[in-house]
């Protein structure tokens, strides 16, 4: 599809958001295909219920690549200033942008998935979800292709790329550490589980799972961690 919109004429914007917009209706359509609601689970609707919430849900998700590195605190402020100085950019200098290049589309699908994710998860009110190991790819490649759609434009001369270059590899650097600090601090939870269960229970059969149930489950979850 990324080839098809690269090898597009500049004047025909409208087929490229037809192919756009099916195939991101296919990749959505077969994505919630079967979906189902489970028990407890919050309505998409909750955003509406909890604005403020959402907006800092979002804010978080969008930037979750820092989520192994800084307080949440401190996230919510640098993805607020982020976003700020990305929007400023944009509306200031928006006739130096190209608007046929097809990185437009990519990033919008990739803020459009941004935005299915605070309106699945917000309802269950928390924060700390949203730096979740599985959004920080989204997170990280949503600056990518912004930063990429800024070089291209007649904003960044030639010399300006590098330093754009290096703050995609810093991003790529960030996201990882984030991640196998998310998966250290997973697996001490699994095994402070873990003994916790094993000091509770009195007698196997006593126990919800059983206890060799139990450190079956938790010792999984720890060697895959």
């Amino acid at each position: 599809v990324l080839y098809l919109l690269v090898n597009l004429k500049k004047e025909q914007t409208a087929t490229r958001l037809i192919l756009f917009t099916g195939f991101s209706a296919i990749i959505w359509t077969a994505y919630f295909y079967n979906f189902h609601f489970v028990g407890a689970h919050p309505s998409p609707f909750s955003i509406f219920q909890t604005p403020i919430f959402a907006i800092k849900y979002y804010l978080l998700v969008s930037t979750g690549f820092l989520g192994g590195l800084i307080p949440v605190p401190v996230i919510l402020v640098i993805s607020f200033l982020a976003h700020v100085v990305l929007i400023g950019f944009l509306i200031r200098y928006r006739s130096a942008l190209n608007f046929n290049n097809p990185l437009w589309f990519m990033w919008l699908f990739i803020f459009l998935n941004l935005l299915t994710i605070v309106a699945g998860r917000v309802g269950f009110l928390s924060l700390e979800q949203a730096l979740s190991d599985r959004y920080q790819i989204y997170s990280a490649c949503f600056w990518i292709f912004a930063l990429l759609i800024l070089s291209n434009s007649s904003l960044f001369p030639f010399r300006a790329l590098p330093v754009l270059g290096l703050l995609i590899v810093l991003l790529n650097v960030s996201t990882s550490y984030s991640l196998f600090s998310l998966l250290s601090t997973h697996k001490e939870k699994l095994e402070n589980a873990l003994q916790s269960v094993l000091k509770q229970a009195s007698r196997p059969d006593e126990t919800y799972f059983g206890v060799s149930r139990a450190r079956t489950y938790i010792h999984t979850g720890i060697e895959k961690g």
